[in-house]
């Protein structure tokens, strides 16, 4: 996919941002910790590499505790990375005000 001539069927999706996913159903997952959490969970069990910390059997107290704190620090990282990053790509870093603002609130 050239990032700089996206299909205008992307666009109309999610404004033509990156990660995006059509499933065979047909359904598009566009959010990259949504499309991480299909991708883990559709996998046969034991194949593949493990993306989030296993979730285990139920009554798993360590293994379920493991997958709440990443999942929660995902959800912060997330926070922190698109409201500083936010700006500053969706002038594709041309505004070097929005990039300051990003790199300040990174750092």
């Amino acid at each position: 996919m050239n990032l700089d001539q996206k299909a205008q069927w992307h666009k109309d999706i999610n404004g033509g941002l990156v990660p995006l996913l059509e499933i065979p159903d047909g359904t598009i997952i566009h959010e990259s910790s949504f499309i991480m959490q299909f991708a883990q969970e559709y996998a046969k069990y034991g194949v593949g590499t493990k993306l989030l910390p296993n979730e285990g059997k139920v009554g798993d107290l360590g293994a379920n505790i493991q997958t709440a704190q990443m999942k929660m620090a995902m959800e912060e990282f997330e926070k922190i990375f698109h409201a500083s990053f936010w700006g500053a790509f969706m002038t594709r870093f041309s505004d070097e005000a929005k990039i300051k603002e990003a790199q300040d609130g990174l750092i």
